[in-house]
């Protein structure tokens, strides 16, 4: 079991994500971690549950949100380049990618 790391730039996805929800309706942001972290618990249990859509980024959708974690498996952690929109860009991660590895 790799440890999960999450790289700057998606912990900061992260936090305007949460903000928007409870912009949105108190409680909401708390109920997007709680998914998340659901998610990143699998991910860390079973790395290779989720399917490759791009090299070796993989993508997880987080349950009952639109949004995806995708993510790369180290040697030694599992990383995650972003947590995005479904319906944002791909390139956002891809380019991170490229720069990280």
């Amino acid at each position: 079991m790799n440890p999960l790391r999450f790289i700057v730039e998606a912990r900061e996805e992260i936090d305007a994500i949460y903000d928007d929800y409870e912009s949105r309706s108190a409680g909401l942001g708390d109920r997007f971690l709680d998914q998340l972290t659901i998610q990143a618990n699998r991910i860390t249990h079973n790395p290779h549950l989720y399917g490759i859509v791009r090299g070796a980024v993989r993508a997880a959708m987080i349950p009952r949100f639109p949004h995806i974690i995708y993510y790369r498996i180290d040697t030694n952690e599992t990383i995650v380049l972003a947590v995005l929109h479904y319906r944002q860009s791909s390139r956002t991660w891809w380019v991170r990618r490229s720069r990280l590895f």
